[in-house]
């Protein structure tokens, strides 16, 4: 038999090749994520009961990810290439799946259209890129939802080889991820549904099976549950977040909105949305999307926050079959012109409007140690103080990694920002270097300022920030916005405060303070509308008092709050104690912010002021506040750049 190539083979194997090409571009500069390297520093076990009660009961995923990955580490080795690789081949696999299904259920250019989108999305991409349990939940759920509908709908002679791989498909599910498990629990309810009285006997074994196999790892289930999980530090979903969910899968691209919006627009004038309502996989692809997001998004608001971007990606083919299922029956040229112009358009946003290869190809936690390094041959060891603040492990990892050794500091060796500010002070060093993550206390850079003025390196990564001071200050760090309250005259934006509480020459250098006490619980207040004060969501504010105590505790607060027309909005703070070397003298306490999408709304009104919460008598002089740029891109791999 003569096989025949037919034209739609040949797309798909070019929609193929370009997945495949953009998951494994300069494969061998693909860093470790934090999560991989959380991976890979729980490998290594060769107790399997060690694997679990040390590698697997303090996370919040399944076993199964992590069982493989020990096993595949003790046999391929712990580099990118190795770790990544499964992930990899699970994420160019479902490019096929997609394009599968979406054939079978809404026909081929469904699928291929279907199958453009998701072999050149930085979605897709990215979590083929990670050794976590994304881009093989996506395979095995695909490949259990192909297993279960033609077992349902055209399971001809092998019908229980179609059962078999839909128990094995599933229960490897179950294992793979708690969204996963959850798929596998709604596609089996599904099925209810849609079988025929002859299969109802083998069905429910097969759904029985799945249960069985996953008793083993009940245990695991339930410690897990009963922790707190991401809810500790994931926030709460907003009520527009499925809007954030859509523009970050399309990229936030007005291009890809377009084609988006052209298929929803073309199937409408057509009359193929008439034809979709009649199709019953069109109600199990809503159901299979809506009723996972809609579950997870009311867990997280009123139980515990669980709702990622991530975890949505075993529901997402679903979605875009619900999209693209709308298509109306294409003709030459346009069956060969829409999935190419899918791929020609999503890959462009993808290395020009994401610049998805400049940013995750770059790990911050590697960066700032090669920066740290180049900065202090470049000035001289003796003459650099240097901090590091990111995760230590991962730090340590590099530095091995790497073979770079430098002495250092790192934050948590602090007690508090006392001892930092008295480091700075006695320091002859003419540098200070400092690395950071996205975890890092933004207060960070204000203070060394104080004590560093110029600015003389700033990078941004994707996560994480190189800074180099100097003590020189013929350049000073210029800020975008700043305003200072010295007492001695009316400043713009400040409150003026009670007169009898002016000073004379009780104040730093013998100027003007203003004195605090025990009948006066507020200081002067600095109010400015946010939307003129900030540029982007991720500048930051930096507020700085000078203060001197006048009783022996000082319980002060800096505080800094959002204000709406009808209510506070957000509310931030920061104790003087914090910073004060219990000296007697002047000390200078600090607070920083990050405005975040609040920063456009015309209605907020910035707040900063000092809250004598405990009545005590302290001074406070030269209150500032000013605004210096951000990172943008410090979470550019999921927002808006």
């Amino acid at each position: 038999m003569k096989l025949k190539i037919r034209q739609e083979h040949i797309l798909l194997l070019l929609i193929l090749v370009l997945g495949t090409i953009l998951r494994t571009y300069k494969l061998q500069d693909i860093p470790f994520t934090h999560d991989e390297l959380s991976v890979v520093f729980r490998s290594g076990y060769t107790s399997f009961s060690e694997l679990i009660t040390d590698g697997i009961m303090p996370d919040v995923h399944p076993a199964g990810v992590q069982v493989f990955m020990n096993y595949w580490v003790a046999v391929f080795g712990d580099s990118e290439v190795a770790v990544k690789f499964p992930f990899i081949l699970f994420g160019i696999l479902s490019i096929f799946l997609v394009y599968r299904l979406g054939k079978d259920w809404f026909g081929e250019d469904v699928g291929l259209a279907s199958a453009a989108f998701v072999s050149a999305m930085e979605y897709m991409i990215m979590h083929s890129q990670t050794a976590r349990p994304y881009a093989s939940g996506l395979f095995f759920s695909l490949l259990m939802v192909y297993a279960w509908q033609r077992y349902l709908f055209s399971p001809g002679k092998r019908q229980y080889l179609w059962l078999t791989a839909y128990v094995v498909a599933s229960a490897i599910c179950a294992y793979n991820h708690y969204f996963s498990l959850m798929f596998a629990a709604i596609t089996a309810a599904t099925g209810i549904f849609f079988i025929n009285r002859r299969q109802i006997l083998p069905y429910l074994i097969g759904c029985l099976s799945i249960f069985i196999l996953f008793i083993p790892h009940l245990r695991i289930f339930f410690f897990q549950f009963r922790q707190k999980g991401v809810g500790g530090w994931l926030g709460k979903p907003d009520n527009d977040y499925i809007f954030d969910y859509l523009g970050y899968v399309f990229q936030y691209s007005p291009y890809i909105l377009v084609i988006v919006a052209g298929i929803i627009i073309a199937g409408i004038i057509s009359g193929e949305s008439r034809k979709l309502l009649r199709n019953r996989f069109f109600y199990i692809s809503l159901a299979w999307f809506f009723i996972p997001f809609l579950t997870a998004f009311f867990y997280s608001r009123y139980v515990n926050a669980v709702l990622q971007l991530r975890v949505m990606i075993f529901f997402f083919p679903f979605l875009l079959f619900l999209i693209t299922g709308n298509l109306p029956a294409l003709k030459k040229p346009f069956r060969i012109i829409l999935p190419m112009l899918i791929c020609l358009v999503v890959s462009l946003s993808l290395i020009l409007e994401r610049r998805y290869y400049k940013l995750f190809y770059k790990s911050c936690y590697q960066e700032i140690i090669v920066e740290t390094d180049l900065s202090i041959k470049e000035v001289g060891k003796d003459n650099c103080l240097v901090f590091i603040d990111s995760h230590k492990r991962i730090s340590e990892y590099y530095y091995d990694r790497l073979d770079i050794q430098f002495d250092h500091y790192r934050m948590d060796g602090f007690e508090n920002m006392a001892e930092l500010t008295k480091l700075l002070g006695r320091s002859n060093a003419k540098f200070v270097s400092l690395g950071v993550d996205s975890r890092s206390e933004l207060v960070l850079p204000s203070i060394i300022l104080d004590h560093y003025p110029n600015m003389v390196k700033k990078i941004d990564y994707q996560g994480g920030n190189y800074y180099l001071f100097s003590k020189d200050d013929s350049t000073p760090y210029s800020n975008k916005f700043s305003s200072t309250n010295n007492f001695n005259t009316e400043e713009d934006h400040w409150s003026h405060g009670v007169d009898s509480l002016y000073t004379d020459s009780a104040g730093i250098s013998g100027s003007t303070a203003y004195f605090l006490g025990n009948s006066h619980e507020f200081g002067p207040t600095f109010s400015v509308p946010l939307n003129v004060f900030a540029d982007h969501k991720n500048d930051l504010i930096d507020v700085s008092v000078s203060v001197r105590n006048l009783d022996s505790l000082n319980n002060g607060i800096i505080v800094l709050s959002l204000r709406g027309k009808e209510e506070l909005v957000v509310w931030r703070s920061a104790f003087l104690s914090d910073y004060d070397p219990l000296t007697g003298e002047w000390y200078t306490a600090h607070h920083t912010f990050r405005p975040g999408p609040n920063f456009k709304n015309p209605d907020l009104e910035l707040q900063v002021y000092v809250w004598n919460k405990e009545k005590e008598r302290f001074l406070i002089d030269d209150f500032r506040v000013r605004t210096r740029p951000g990172n943008p891109l410090l979470f550019g791999l999921t927002e808006k750049l």
